[in-house]
């Protein structure tokens, strides 16, 4: 379980800097109906031994595009470019082993070729070692390397890499705890329009954590974020317009954010437009519309569409009710950690018949197994 968890930690980090086909200066670009053409170009280059080429090939390769898929041939070239020092190559072959592609799974060996791009400069490199450090990924867990590395990610522009370091500076993780460079790392991120930036910006001028509490500014990083497909930033914003918060209160507007929210999958979203369904507040009330928003909501597991369920079914809004299904929705939410929903679990438990709890408790076990094998 642990070795998966680190995995699916890397997995952020790694996924896009090694297996998307680039165009260098010098190589035609692989992709779309060309990629073949593009190939036959830069297949001699690689023998010739272009890294870049050899570099590009392996993508290829990996990718399948223009060429049959082929984790094996894609290590072989990425394998040539690497030993010419060809960084991104290393981190490619990282990947490769990190995830059994093409070679053995090796833990040990992808960390080394990580190392290896990291200490010739490559940030992206530095980003994920600086993360491997922080989880103990086939070393030594260390706070203090993790901080290390990831500024050095970050001393060379790398956005991502400023939100972490900045993190790390607010938590005083692997660092001397420093609440006013944090906030100066963040703004170079967020100047960058790095969406995480924006939002902690947000979420700092609204605490007032690092930031003088501005709401009007809070506000603003939000909507840039959300302007720029931030999910979390839609529903903040979304929130201050519900609540006034540094923006006119419009419900309207909110409903536009949580939906944009909800189409996305987010649960948040979801919840947060049914609630507007439920009350009338920016579109018109309808119990059918907030019960299916909600649903989805917790068909994630989100603890508090789970007890909205159970209010539901218990009033009978928008559906027939149903009291020992409602017992099941406070339960579950209940299990999730929703406070507010142990006193209508608990006056219902008190309520009903022993047969009727027992029936609830079974499908509420229903529920878990089926969602807990997603």
């Amino acid at each position: 379980m642990r070795r998966a968890a680190v995995l699916c930690s890397l997995l952020s980090l790694c996924t896009g800097l090694a297996g998307a086909a680039e165009a260098t200066d010098n190589l035609p670009a692989l992709s779309g109906a060309d990629a073949r053409v593009a190939l036959e170009q830069i297949r001699p280059q690689a023998e010739r031994g272009n890294a870049d080429a050899q570099y590009a090939l392996g993508n290829a390769y990996a990718s399948g595009n223009g060429v049959r898929q082929s984790h094996g041939e894609a290590v072989s070239w990425f394998l040539k470019a690497a030993a010419q020092g060809h960084t991104d190559a290393q981190i490619s072959l990282g990947k490769a082993y990190q995830f059994g592609e093409g070679v053995a799974q090796s833990d040990a060996e992808a960390f080394r070729w990580f190392l290896k791009a990291a200490e010739a400069g490559n940030a992206d490199a530095q980003l994920i070692v600086g993360r491997a450090y922080a989880i103990g990924f086939s070393v030594k867990r260390s706070e203090v390397e993790a901080a290390a590395w990831t500024r050095k990610a970050a001393e060379s522009g790398l956005g991502t890499a400023q939100v972490n370091y900045a993190t790390m500076l607010a938590q005083g993780r692997g660092v001397k705890r420093d609440l006013e460079e944090s906030s100066r790392w963040m703004h170079l991120a967020a100047d960058q329009d790095n969406v995480s930036a924006l939002h902690m910006l947000g979420l700092m001028h609204t605490q007032g954590y690092g930031e003088k509490q501005d709401l009007i500014a809070a506000a603003n990083y939000f909507r840039r974020a959300a302007d720029l497909g931030h999910v979390p930033s839609m529903n903040a914003l979304g929130l201050a317009y519900c609540h006034g918060r540094g923006v006119p209160q419009d419900y309207a507007q909110a409903a536009t954010l949580f939906r944009k929210a909800a189409d996305t999958g987010s649960a948040e979203g979801q919840r947060n437009l049914g609630y507007l369904y439920y009350t009338g507040q920016g579109v018109i009330q309808n119990p059918q519309e907030a019960l299916f928003w909600t649903r989805k909501a917790a068909d994630q597991g989100d603890a508090e569409a789970l007890d909205g369920l159970g209010h539901f079914y218990e009033t009978g809004l928008g559906i027939d009710p149903d009291r020992v299904e409602a017992l099941k929705w406070y339960a579950l939410a209940a299990l999730k950690g929703r406070k507010r929903a142990m006193p209508s679990r608990d006056r219902l438990v008190a309520q009903l018949k022993p047969d009727e709890i027992s029936e609830a408790q079974r499908r509420a076990q229903v529920w878990l197994d089926t969602h807990q094998a997603r």
